[in-house]
Parts: C-alpha cells; structure tokens; sequence
C-alpha cells in the first residue's frame, strides 16, 4: 500500500472534519501502526497550504481512510517549520500519534465511579469475566459513558462486546489504562484500538486471525523485497507470581506457557523471574499476571523486519492485518510471526 492510495483529512479539537489535504501539498507522509500499542504519523506539508496551518493547530489531528475504510486517526503532537534561503516558504513538519494514546494518558481507579483521587473507598477494582468484557468495562467505568463527569470522555464509546478471549481476572490501581488492556489482551492473545468513527471515537477489542496459511511472504515468490531476520534467547521461561500475604503465608504461583516451555527446551536454560502481585491471592489473576511476563519475553525473540510487495491476492488491510499471524520464509525456515508494527510511507 502506498501513500497515494490513502485519503488523509484534517480534523479540529471536536473531532469534526475540516478538509482534505491535497498530494499536491503533501510534500512526505509517515504512518506506523503498532499493535497494542500506540502507533504515530509524520506529515510534510508546503509551508502555503492551508491545511497545514489547520493539522498544526491545538487540539488538531488527521483521520486515514484506506481501502476498507478508516483505519487511522489521531491528535497531533507537534509541528516544525523548515525554511531555507531557496526555498522561503518551507515546509511544515507535523507529527501526532494514533488515538489509542488516551489509554497511555489516562489511569484506572480503585474507586472509578469518584472523580477525587483523594477520596477512594476501596483499594482495587477488581473485575473478573471474559477478556473483552472485562477490557470494555475497564474503559467504561474510567473514560467511557459510566465514567464520572470530570474523567469521562464524551466522544468515546466502545464498540459492542462480541464476548472473545478466555476467563480473566484483574485488580486495578491506578494503573493506566494501556498496561492494564496490554497485560489481559496479550494473555488472552487478543487485540485493541481507538478509532475515530463519525465525529466520536470507538474503543475495540478485536480478535486478530491466524493467516499463516494464506499469507506467506518470500523473496523467491516475489512477495518480499527484502527481509531482515534475526533471534535471541528468551527472558524468562518461568514467571513466580507472588499474591496476598506475607512470609510464608504468602500466595505463590508458578505460571509457564507452551511457548515459553519450548524455548526453555531449545535453548535448555530455565529462566525465572520473580512478579509482584500482592494485590490479590485470586489464582486466575495471578496466572494472567505470570502469562502477561512471559507474553513478549517467554519465548524465542525473533526479530523480523520484512518489506512485502502489496499484491492483489496479498492486499494489507484487505487480506492481512494488524495483530494476524503470517507465515514469512528466510532462508531455509518458514517462521510464523504476529505483525507488530506496519510503516506506510
């Protein structure tokens, strides 16, 4: 996918649309997504255009529609303008992140329901059901519609719960929003995002599809025009969860998952790592808590950084998406891999 095929439009601090900007402005364009986690934008636009002086404003941002419809959207962060003796007008180099910064931005309160950190009842908030349930009514409960009127977002809605990922349990304090969603979502091999829908935003919890069977990257099919592939040892094979109490009386808890049994296998080392949870002695909620250490470290590293061809039968955001799983040959192994980070630009 290129730049070209995509329609970038500028939108003001209520979210509403202010104008399109023109690839006549647009001197240079960066997009990178990144799942679950928050992704960023750069755009270079001639110092004359009147979008630019609109995206650079407070409170300003963009909104991306591909193929399949919006896929990209947030506020911006910051703006640069670069002049020369030849080139007087210059540019403007504006940046921004995606929307799911507001998880990164904001916390989960033992008490969301009172807006005054000083006047909390209860020391967690702990929720336990269905991963996306439970994820959503996180949401809810902090910034959403059941949020109290000084935390609540008024824009932002979730998207309607299709009820995916195991049984989960979580105690919150003031975590933020974007650890919390990260460590269920991971353990539950689940994705999220925000997303600009109409003039408001849509929280999401989606669930990513294995495509390693009908997506299969490699330079000798042509679909890849470089690849760059590398691993290292895991971080930790074994993660030993403490819980509630004290001493000896403490709740302990030794959590390994398939993939980080393999890896100590392979590599025949045994890896532990030690992870506080004494909010809790709930057994549910300490094996998330153990999944969500081993979740990105448990395992083989593998480092993989591909550049695939867009083809008709292998179209991003049509056939494969953010958070899928594909199948990529480097050199004489197929390794199946999650995307993590897609660049456009």
């Amino acid at each position: 996918m290129q730049v070209t095929d995509l329609t970038v439009e500028v939108r003001d601090s209520s979210l509403a649309r202010v104008g399109q900007i023109m690839p006549a402005d647009l001197v240079g364009a960066k997009f990178v997504q990144r799942f679950n986690a928050v992704g960023s934008w750069e755009l270079t636009l001639r110092g004359d255009s009147p979008m630019a002086a609109s995206l650079r404003a407070a409170g300003a941002g963009l909104i991306v529609t591909g193929p399949s419809g919006v896929f990209f959207s947030g506020p911006t962060t910051g703006a640069t303008l670069r002049q020369t003796t030849e080139d007087p007008v210059g540019v403007w180099v504006i940046s921004g992140v995606d929307d799911s910064v507001i998880l990164y931005e904001r916390l989960a309160y033992p008490t969301p329901s009172v807006s005054d950190v000083t006047a909390q009842v209860d020391n967690y908030d702990t929720r336990t059901g269905t991963c996306s349930t439970v994820l959503y009514a996180y949401v809810d409960v902090n910034i959403g519609a059941s949020a109290s009127a000084a935390r609540k977002i008024a824009n932002l809605t979730n998207a309607a719960d299709t009820v995916i990922g195991g049984t989960t349990s979580y105690s919150a304090r003031f975590d933020t929003l974007q650890s919390l969603c990260y460590k269920l979502a991971w353990a539950a091999g689940l994705g999220f995002r925000i997303l600009q829908s109409g003039t408001g935003l849509v929280f999401t919890v989606y669930q990513p599809t294995d495509r390693t069977d009908s997506i299969r990257l490699d330079i000798y099919n042509n679909r890849l025009d470089s690849s760059d592939y590398g691993y290292t040892a895991p971080e930790v094979t074994r993660a030993i969860v403490a819980g509630e109490g004290t001493g000896t009386d403490r709740v302990f808890l030794e959590v390994t998952t398939t993939a980080s049994t393999a890896a100590e296998t392979a590599w025949s080392r045994r890896i532990e790592r030690f992870v506080d949870n004494r909010s809790t002695s709930d057994t549910t909620e300490l094996t998330v808590a153990g999944q969500a250490e081993l979740a990105d470290k448990g395992m083989t590293v593998t480092g993989l950084s591909v550049q695939p061809r867009d083809m008709d039968s292998m179209r991003y955001l049509i056939d494969w998406n953010l958070g899928d799983s594909v199948s990529v040959v480097v050199g004489s192994d197929t390794v199946k891999q999650v995307v993590q980070e897609v660049g456009i630009g």
